[in-house]
């Protein structure tokens, strides 16, 4: 396929659009879209359209396509700039959004919902109104302040995005465990409405969903209603079952309402004639507020997020602060699993992009060292791997102990595995083997070694595992390698990262041995 002209208008993380021209040939020019279905006067005729190609050609080109719907467009100065633009339409909104939700958590008694309504009559706010929720959802508004991270050259000057980020993402979490807390060992929860938004059928990183998946995982009898969804639908996606609405309200001890759908705005109160004393309504927008007071009069608690006591006073005081939205930072709240003298496996209960726990492998640092002569001659040790049951040729490695430098260490390791004392060591590189498990770092020594020492016998370290020694040229190197001879991660590794540096210097030849 060869198009003319191909335009993006999805959301982006900035960078992108440049990367796929580049690597694909394309006319390619981005074009991203802020139109609102629901909104007759947010259309892509009257909302201003940002939009740029890789090339000036290529923009001309997208201004006479999109000139034939949009009335307002603005030929930005590149590609990224539409991309962080785009980003930066949704972050902003979604950082304001968890700041309000954020600021109802730390004022629980007051009438947070209303006080955001009325600073929104400020000036300089544009009568815009952010209100509490217990998060945002859809294909959107939850990924900008992720992609603005993920293309940031410096995503850790980002806090406030990465802030808003966990907070949205453990919110759900935290408000079902409050909820669990309030119920009897019987009561059943009914969630109304699992799209993230009124009217809209799609359920996408929604926070009702979510919410009605946590209370189920805690062990909650969940019941689940969304017009705009079968009944086998709703059981499918949620795990709960499904209930008629409005007639089955009584048979739930607790009633979440999410989505503002307008069939649960329809004749409010027709509604309080199947609700029965003693329940309890969270509501997240507020849309069954004209009901408040009529609900109280016959026994029903109702609360809106952000409203005046919504958190209620028996759940403030959480060992702690588990469960608490505005305790402790869910990523510096972490669980040791196991732990011995080696190492510590622990849980970081809330990250950057998952809401679920992620396990950690923490043990020391290591030192790796490459004992190398002038003559570009290596020293490899034999060692016995039990986790593998097998042989391995190495280079001489160990932890870093503790109070001790990686350079420290590495003469240290080289000393006691080899018996050879080395004054010249040079730092190489430093990583990270395993980053998707362990904390762990590697780093890498050269110790330049004289051929004298390396044909020195060196006796084997049976109490280290360590059966034999060899010397050996680039090409027994290689051959090692091809045989499955060398397996460990770390000397492959540090013979990757040596060949790198050693390319384009008098070295140069050895730039192929792996």
């Amino acid at each position: 396929m060869s198009p003319d002209l191909c335009v993006i208008e999805s959301t982006l993380i900035p960078g992108q659009t440049d990367s796929l021209g580049r690597i694909y040939g394309l006319p390619i020019g981005v074009a991203t879209r802020r139109d609102w279905f629901t909104a007759s006067e947010n259309n892509l005729e009257n909302c201003f359209r940002i939009y740029s190609g890789i090339s000036d050609d290529i923009s001309e080109k997208m201004e006479s396509v999109l000139s034939i719907t949009c009335r307002r467009l603005c030929c930005a100065t590149s590609c990224s700039v539409v991309e962080l633009t785009k980003c930066l339409d949704n972050g902003i909104f979604h950082s304001m959004a968890m700041y309000a939700s954020q600021v109802a958590s730390a004022y629980p008694h007051t009438n947070v919902a209303e006080s955001f309504k009325l600073a929104a009559t400020h000036w300089r706010l544009g009568n815009h109104v952010y209100f509490p929720s217990i998060g945002t959802g859809g294909p959107c508004v939850p990924l900008a302040n992720k992609y603005l991270l993920l293309g940031a050259r410096h995503p850790e000057t980002l806090s406030i995005a990465t802030d808003a980020v966990r907070y949205d993402s453990y919110s759900p979490s935290k408000v079902a465990a409050r909820i669990k807390k309030q119920l009897g060992p019987s009561d059943r929860v009914a969630v109304l409405g699992i799209c993230y938004r009124g009217d809209i059928r799609v359920h996408t990183e929604s926070p009702h969903l979510k919410l009605a998946h946590e209370l189920i995982r805690l062990g909650v009898e969940v019941g689940v209603h969304d017009p705009y969804y079968k009944e086998e639908e709703l059981c499918v996606i949620t795990g709960g079952t499904a209930f008629g609405f409005p007639d089955d309200l009584g048979r739930f001890q607790f009633v979440y309402v999410g989505a503002n759908h307008e069939a649960y705005t329809k004749k409010p109160s027709s509604i309080l004639a199947h609700l029965i004393p003693g329940q309890v309504i969270l509501d997240n927008q507020g849309i069954w507020e004209a009901l408040a007071d009529d609900a109280r009069s016959l026994g029903i608690s109702y609360s809106r997020v952000g409203g005046p006591n919504w958190i209620t006073t028996e759940l403030e005081g959480e060992e702690n602060g588990q469960g608490s939205i505005s305790g402790k930072d869910p990523e510096q709240s972490q669980n040791t699993v196991y732990e011995n003298k080696w190492f510590r496996i622990r849980t970081v209960t809330d990250t950057i992009f998952s809401p679920d726990p992620y396990f950690v492998l923490d043990r020391p640092d290591s030192t790796i060292i490459i004992p190398v002569s002038t003559s570009y001659r290596f020293l490899l040790q034999k060692q016995y791997r039990p986790h593998v049951a097998r042989q391995s040729w190495e280079f001489p490695m160990g932890s870093i102990d503790a109070g001790e430098t990686p350079k420290e260490a590495a003469h240290r390791e080289l000393l006691e595995e080899t018996g050879l004392s080395c004054s010249n060591t040079q730092p190489l590189a430093t990583f990270y083997p395993i980053p998707g498990l362990a904390s762990q770092r590697a780093h890498i020594f050269l110790a330049h070694i004289t051929d004298e020492e390396l044909d020195a016998k060196h006796s084997p370290n049976l109490r280290e595992g360590i059966l034999a020694f060899q010397v050996v040229t680039a090409q027994i190197l290689r051959s090692l390698i091809a045989s499955n001879e060398i397996f460990d991660g770390f000397t492959l590794a540090a013979l990757s990262l040596f060949n790198a540096a050693s390319t384009g210097t008098e070295s140069g030849s050895l730039s192929n041995i792996i």
